[in-house]
């Protein structure tokens, strides 16, 4: 399924879930929510072109919900935080991001605890104090390229709880030094 424009909205429920069904490409549109979760991944899903992902939940939430059996490219488009939502939460599947701007304003952009590599242009941003613009906390994760960058006084572009990041490339702008 390619999506290429469009407008979906709702408030109560998950906007686009993607089941063991094949491939979705999210290529332009704008997708926005205020429930917990906007996209759901349990197969193949890219983020490209224009497509605009949005969320202002205001409780704990992620954008998309990448799980196990999920594996998510981003490679262009926006995903926005505007609440209190992580852009993506990957548990246990595997993301790909190799471009696009993710960002988050009051959870961690990105948390991770299955496969995660950044490359490329990826532009993943944090703004708040005590948050990271990735966060793994059990999973892999391994950075070439990309910018990783929070903006407030006291954030963290990276934080590691648990599991293993690798750094080969790409830059990380703490605001907390």
């Amino acid at each position: 399924i390619n999506v290429s424009g469009g407008n979906f909205q709702t408030s109560k429920f998950i906007i686009i879930n993607e089941q063991n069904a094949g491939k979705m490409t999210l290529r332009g549109g704008t997708f926005n929510t205020t429930s917990s979760i906007t996209i759901g991944n349990d197969s193949q899903m890219e983020i490209t072109g224009s497509a605009n992902v949005t969320s202002s939940y205001t409780a704990d939430g992620r954008i998309v919900d990448n799980t196990a059996t999920g594996t998510l490219t981003v490679s262009g488009g926006t995903i926005t935080a505007k609440g209190n939502s992580a852009a993506i939460q990957n548990v246990n599947g595997t993301i790909n991001i190799t471009g696009g701007r993710l960002t988050s304003q009051n959870q961690s952009t990105i948390t991770n605890q299955g496969t995660a590599n950044i490359s490329g242009n990826a532009y993943i941003q944090c703004s708040n104090y005590d948050q990271a613009a990735l966060f793994n906390f059990g999973g892999t994760t391994t950075i070439t390229g990309g910018t990783l960058k929070n903006t407030v006084s006291g954030g963290f572009a990276l934080y590691r709880q648990g599991g293993t990041v690798y750094l080969r490339g790409g830059t990380a702008t703490p605001n907390n030094l």
